[in-house]
């Protein structure tokens, strides 16, 4: 159940990291 609940966190830790990445290169994007 523990190893459960961290795949989780990681999961939801990269889904925001990429969120963010692409939040970065679509600003990168407008203002180039």
């Amino acid at each position: 159940m523990k190893s459960r609940v961290n795949f989780g966190l990681i999961g939801a830790i990269l889904l925001g990291a990429v969120g963010l990445v692409m939040v970065v290169v679509a600003i990168v994007g407008f203002f180039s």
